[in-house]
């Protein structure tokens, strides 16, 4: 979770930076889009977390519904903002995936070294 608060607080200060340079690449929304980017992915953790701690072996059930899950929540959460206020849509929408996928790759990164940790104990 040490990691996931880094990796977010540093994302932060790279779109502040970015905002203050090219404050047309950054939508007024991003704090928004990080915050339940930051949610989604430490609830995902806390539930990976807990699957691989009742069962080393059979984590790809559990690591597909919850990315599943995180698509639709964030289908929603797009639609949502984007009816809400239409404006700076390519903005936001650069933003917003662009987010997702750096999270997504944490995710990954953090998965791998996980397995690799626990693959390392077997015999």
């Amino acid at each position: 979770m040490f990691r996931l608060l880094v990796f977010s607080a540093a994302l932060a200060v790279a779109w502040f930076l970015t905002g203050l340079v090219f404050p047309a690449w950054v939508h007024p929304q991003v704090w928004l889009m990080l915050g339940f980017l930051f949610v989604v992915t430490a609830a995902g953790h806390w539930y990976l977390q807990s699957r691989l701690a009742k069962d080393r072996d059979n984590i790809m059930v559990p690591y597909l519904l919850f990315t599943f899950v995180r698509l639709i929540t964030s289908l929603v959460f797009i639609l949502t903002l984007v009816r809400r206020n239409a404006d700076g849509l390519v903005a936001f929408l650069g933003n917003f995936f662009l987010l997702y996928f750096l999270y997504v790759g944490f995710e990954i990164h953090w998965l791998l070294t996980n397995l690799r940790r626990n693959s390392d104990s077997l015999p």
